[in-house]
């Protein structure tokens, strides 16, 4: 028997191989009754695809909030430099 679109083995009985049976995959062993959805596949994969994007999104975000701070303290940062420099200049005048 040739199977043309065989996607690997069987999870379930490691003797058959998976292939497409239309509305399924399933296993070629006919003593095996593995066989899974597309709908159930295709599910999943946009579960995962949803997962991984809200997960990317919260590192954008813990990214940003990181940024802002630093930022935030790079301008205090100057900020105290400047008021301490003008202070310098009007207390300890040469």
């Amino acid at each position: 028997m040739s199977f043309t679109n065989v996607i690997g083995d069987c999870p379930r009985c490691h003797k058959g191989k998976i292939s497409d049976k239309g509305a399924t995959f399933g296993c070629s062993n006919s003593e095996c009754d593995f066989t899974i959805s597309k709908k159930s596949i295709a599910d999943l994969l946009i579960k995962d695809t949803i997962d991984a994007m809200d997960n990317t999104l919260e590192q954008i975000q813990t990214i940003n909030k990181n940024e802002i701070k630093r930022s935030r303290l790079i301008f205090l940062t100057i900020s105290l430099l400047v008021v301490c420099a003008f202070i310098a200049f009007l207390f300890f005048k040469p």
